[in-house]
């Protein structure tokens, strides 16, 4: 089960590694680390301002902005997939 489920999801996995955020294949079920990522994306765009000074700078701003993109369209995508067959 654990094969079918990160060969399903490879594409999440290299843009979580290239990212930096996991090592390891197993790591994408901890769907708590998962989530975390996304919502503390979410807090950067929507929550830095003078007030609230962003936590940390993208690096390479415009290649890491892309990943996070392609990261939430790829579990959007997962998620609609998995909607569907319900």
């Amino acid at each position: 089960m654990d094969n079918a489920f990160l060969t399903a999801n490879r594409s999440i996995i290299n843009i979580l590694k290239e990212m930096k955020f996991i090592k390891d294949d197993k790591e994408l079920k901890d769907l708590i680390k998962v989530v975390d990522i996304i919502y503390d994306f979410i807090c950067k765009c929507t929550h830095s301002n003078r007030t609230f000074p962003v936590k940390r700078n993208f690096e390479n701003s415009n290649h890491e902005l892309k990943n996070y993109i392609q990261l939430i369209k790829k579990l959007t995508e997962k998620n609609i997939i998995n909607y569907e067959k319900r």
